[in-house]
């Protein structure tokens, strides 16, 4: 599970789209936005959807917010940038 927003295995999840630290290995947007931080912040909203489980895994959008990657790819308007750090389209829905 990952460190923070205790999603799926931080070493499989979410095409690789976070930075990478080989001493602490592969995070994604979400934890490595949270990591570090002395006062826990409000997990982002989803600018798709209303859900707010933690369960499910946040990306960034191009435009500054952040989307549920489910919703980004249920999404027709949406897609990832290439390389898969960012989802992209928000402003056509």
């Amino acid at each position: 599970f990952h460190r923070v927003c205790s999603g799926a295995d931080e070493e499989e999840g979410e095409g690789r789209g976070g930075p990478f630290d080989a001493a602490k290995g592969w995070k994604c947007a979400t934890c490595a936005l949270f990591e570090g931080r002395v006062a826990p912040l409000a997990r982002p909203a989803c600018a798709l959807c209303p859900c707010v489980s933690p369960m499910n895994i946040l990306k960034p959008t191009t435009c500054g917010k952040w989307v549920h990657l489910a919703c980004a790819i249920w999404t027709p308007e949406t897609h990832l940038t290439p390389d898969l750090a960012a989802v992209d389209g928000i402003a056509r829905v």
